[in-house]
This record gives C-alpha cells, sequence and structure tokens, in this order.
C-alpha cells in the first residue's frame, strides 16, 4: 500500500496555510515568507500526501507541535518521524494481511482401545507401578537364595559397623 506523492500544487498550498498561520511581529518580523515558503513547498513535496496533509493540521500538526516559527531543519525532523511511524505501521498492516503459512499436518493418534491391543490391557492409563530395584548387600542376596554366607569360601565377615539403607544388620 502506498501513497500517492504529494504534487508541487498541493506542497504550494500546504505551505501557503502553513505561512499564513505564522503569528506577526517580534522574531518572525525579519522572516521572508516567499523564501520560507519556498523551502515548505520543498520540503512537503519529498513526502507521502498523508504526511504533508498532517503538517497543516492544528491538532496533529507543525502548528499543534511547535510555537512559530519552527525552522526547516526542525519541520524536516518532525516529517521525517512521522514518516517513519507511518511506515512502520503500514508495514506491520501488510505483514498482517499477509496469508500465513498452513498448520503443518499432526500425526493421527491411537485410540486407547488400539493402544491395549498393540501394548496389552495393563498398558497405559491405570497400569501398575514398575517396583523400583533397591539396594541389596551381598549379605541380602546370600539370605534371598537361601546360602549361608559363612559356608562361601574365602568370604570377609558381615560389615555390621557400615550404615546400610535398611538400618544397620540385625
Amino acid at each position: 500500500m502506498h501513497y500517492p506523492s504529494t504534487t508541487l500544487q498541493q506542497a504550494t498550498i500546504l505551505a501557503e496555510r502553513l505561512v499564513k498561520s505564522i503569528p506577526t511581529g517580534g522574531a518572525v518580523a525579519d522572516l521572508d515568507p516567499k523564501v520560507f515558503m519556498t523551502h515548505l513547498v520543498e520540503l512537503l513535496a519529498s513526502y507521502p500526501q498523508p504526511i504533508a496533509e498532517r503538517s497543516i493540521s492544528a491538532l496533529k500538526g507543525l502548528p499543534a507541535v511547535f510555537e512559530w516559527m519552527p525552522s526547516i531543519a526542525k519541520v524536516k525532523e518532525t516529517l521525517d518521524g512521522w514518516a517513519a511511524a507511518d511506515y512502520r505501521h503500514r508495514e506491520i498492516m501488510e505483514r498482517a494481511a499477509r496469508p500465513r503459512l498452513p498448520e503443518p499436518e499432526r500425526p493421527t493418534r491411537e485410540s486407547l482401545e488400539e493402544m491395549q491391543a498393540k501394548y496389552g490391557v495393563g498398558w497405559g492409563i491405570n497400569a501398575k507401578p514398575v517396583p523400583v530395584q533397591t539396594w541389596r548387600t551381598l549379605e541380602d542376596i546370600a539370605r534371598e537364595s537361601g546360602v549361608d554366607i559363612d559356608t562361601i569360601p574365602d568370604a570377609k565377615p558381615p560389615m555390621g559397623h557400615l550404615k546400610r539403607p535398611g538400618g544397620y544388620p540385625g
């Protein structure tokens, strides 16, 4: 979306309206309105039409921003700021209007019945927890298998003075 350029005729009309809004007297008495207007016409013609038209607004334009009379440099600085903000706004609006990429296709999920048929009925929701393997000592393994540790050749005596996860040996 591009705005039409401000023509010289439009810029001249806008500059005349700005110059007419200059209060008389004081430091403005030395101002040559024809020279100032020539500079304003050149400046306003270099901006898009909405920016040039905004410059003469009593609410949002140069008369609302400055106590008269601003220099041409200040007017240019202000118009540059407005043009940059306008450009950024249009860029955001154009980006928002562009078509977006389609959502990626998600793989279809298996139903609970399909998962249970595939992995068994106890799988998934409400499955029984897997018992956690605890630390076992040589004495525990020997006791579980029914072997007396004293009958194992070259076995070291139980180390009852060391603390185990289950407490001290009994």
